[in-house]
């Protein structure tokens, strides 16, 4: 029995040709995983999908579209309602020897952060191969690290620097909330989970401060002219001052 597991949790998306390359097998069925305690204990609690719908449409159509079987293990991803209970587990392993596998362990990878360009460059790859009907005007993926040229970007004048951790922050814009939610959802868990030479844990790249990881900052705006430069004469651009109180002013006087 051939089976295609195509990405670690229903939604998470995965790149059209090793998907296709995986069909060109004719596996007997897709079975794909559709639950994760990556996003921390928000999405369990408040009875949400941490996964975006139309993520997890797109990845059911591709499986659906070959009327191959498709086995989905759990659905803890897309819980109906709040669940949580509290659990007591017995443990053979005293607590003081887990407090010190924890101190001990790396909390950050140096191996990651040496090749977080290239990471972000297959990021941006990955992204572009699953949302193929869209244009790159159709959205803005922007992916700042703070610790290394978070501020300054591009013109950070320390770049021999080597940080010991980073923070990513992803910021999605499109034309409607929807979308920038399901294309930022899918940039992180790529970021999350994306393979790289010497990765030292598969269980994930990332660690996440807050539950949920995604927040909807609502409508963009940004400023058409942000003049900072110091110019020598002040006739170099044409300025009008008008006071629009006064203006208002003179105009109900004028009405009246």
């Amino acid at each position: 029995m051939r089976t295609l597991s195509p990405t670690a949790i229903l939604g998470y998306g995965f790149p059209v040709a090793s998907f296709q390359e995986g069909l060109r097998r004719n596996p007997h069925v897709i079975a794909v995983d559709a639950v994760s305690s990556d996003p921390g204990p928000y999405d369990l609690g408040a009875g949400v999908s941490f996964t975006d719908r139309s993520a997890v449409k797109r990845d059911l159509r591709a499986g659906i579209a070959r009327r191959v079987p498709i086995i989905i293990g759990s659905a803890g991803g897309a819980v109906a309602r709040a669940y949580l209970r509290l659990a007591t587990i017995d443990s053979e392993i005293d607590k003081r020897t887990v407090e010190v596998a924890l101190h001990e362990g790396r909390i950050s990878s140096p191996v990651f952060i040496a090749q977080t360009d290239s990471i972000i460059d297959a990021v941006r790859d990955q992204v572009a191969d699953n949302f193929t009907h869209l244009s790159p005007q159709d959205y803005k993926l922007i992916i700042r690290v703070y610790g290394r040229d978070g501020v300054l970007g591009p013109v950070e004048p320390i770049h021999d620097a080597a940080p010991h951790e980073v923070c990513i922050v992803i910021e999605a814009v499109a034309g409607t909330a929807a979308l920038a939610k399901s294309i930022c959802g899918f940039a992180r868990s790529t970021v999350l989970h994306l393979g790289y030479p010497d990765r030292i844990s598969t269980a994930g790249n990332l660690a996440f401060p807050y539950s949920p990881s995604d927040f909807d900052a609502g409508e963009v705006f940004e400023f058409s002219i942000y003049h900072l430069m110091q110019i020598e004469s002040v006739h170099l651009l044409s300025t009008v001052i008008e006071n629009i109180d006064e203006a208002k002013r003179t105009a109900k006087r004028v009405s009246g």
